[in-house]
């Protein structure tokens, strides 16, 4: 992984947080899951030779993740009162299925943003950039608070449904 050119390279940057994150859900100690998300790097690094770019990426490197976990608990938790291999393994099984799905979910709000007119995407994303204080917001527009509220609230509507539209393609 060592150029941006290369494409395993480029497939672990899109998916690094993934897997930090399916580490996350397996370690809950943020300093211990940080080592083994090192030592899942190391592992892919050395195999990525081996990786086919006609498969997914995420799969494969959870399963790196997942034997890294398993080798971190055998040696750092022997004291410490442990989740055995199948209860690790039913872990892992439901964070990679969330994750694909919030991953999924996240490209249809992507593509329902798209879709948006340009004016309704410049107010929600306004909101987002007054974090939270919509009532300085409204003062900047020159709109009443209420009506503000009531805007963003059909552009999330409008959201909604093309996510739940979209998620019925993919059903």
């Amino acid at each position: 992984m060592a150029t941006a050119s290369n494409p395993v390279h480029k497939l672990f940057l899109k998916h690094q947080k993934d897997v930090y994150a399916y580490i996350l859900t397996l370690v809950p100690d943020r300093n211990d899951a940080e080592d083994v998300f090192q030592q899942t790097c190391l592992a892919l690094l050395e195999k990525q030779s081996e990786f086919d770019l006609g498969k997914e990426f995420f799969p494969w490197a959870c399963g790196f993740a997942l034997n890294e976990v398993r080798r971190f608990r055998r040696v750092h938790y022997r004291e410490r009162v442990r989740l055995d291999d199948a209860a690790i393994e039913a872990l892992a099984n439901v964070q990679f299925k969330s994750a694909k799905k919030i991953e999924a979910q996240l490209d249809l709000l992507m593509e329902c943003l798209a879709e948006l007119p340009a004016d309704k995407h410049e107010l929600l994303m306004q909101s987002y950039s007054y974090h939270g204080r919509l009532k300085e917001l409204a003062g900047w527009l020159r709109i009443e608070i209420d009506a503000l509220y009531k805007r963003l609230g059909r552009i999330r509507r409008t959201l909604f449904e093309c996510i739940e539209r979209g998620k019925e393609r993919y059903s």
